[in-house]
């Protein structure tokens, strides 16, 4: 096929992978048991690193933006005109990606998350349509 990659990383990783399925299937309850107490401990753990990860990440992206040496950056030939604007390319690299992925990640994600776990889910007086109307206003809100 033309690829080319560190057998040793694909094989751990595929074997790792299958082992995670085959763990899945043969015992499913203590597989998702552990998985949602795996979550759980991560997530009370290491959520100031992931928040600490975006503040970097926003400040990164700040200096790239003002720093002069990166400005001058040619990304072609010496005597090539720039197509686009620096605030132009500088949106269209770290805006738009941005956008894109979240728009056709959490464009399915969220409304079935505000469905199944929001203030009317547990009140049994709103039909099944009337949680969904709610969860996608939930969205677009």
């Amino acid at each position: 096929f033309g690829l080319r990659g560190n057998p040793v990383v694909i094989c751990v990783s595929l074997m790792a992978s299958w082992g995670m399925v085959l763990a899945a299937i043969v015992a499913p309850d203590a597989f998702f048991g552990l998985a949602a107490e795996s979550k759980r401990w991560l997530t009370s753990s290491f959520t100031w690193l992931f928040i600490a990860s975006q503040n970097v990440w926003v400040f990164f992206i700040i200096y790239i933006a003002l720093n002069k040496q990166f400005g001058e950056l040619k990304l072609g030939h010496i005597d090539t005109k720039p197509e686009y604007s620096t605030v132009g390319w500088f949106f269209m690299m770290f805006g738009s990606a941005g956008v894109g992925t979240g728009l056709f990640y959490y464009g399915v994600g969220e409304p079935i998350l505000h469905l199944t776990y929001n203030r009317y889910a547990a009140k049994s007086y709103l039909t099944y349509n009337e949680r969904s109307q709610e969860a996608m206003n939930l969205t677009f809100y």
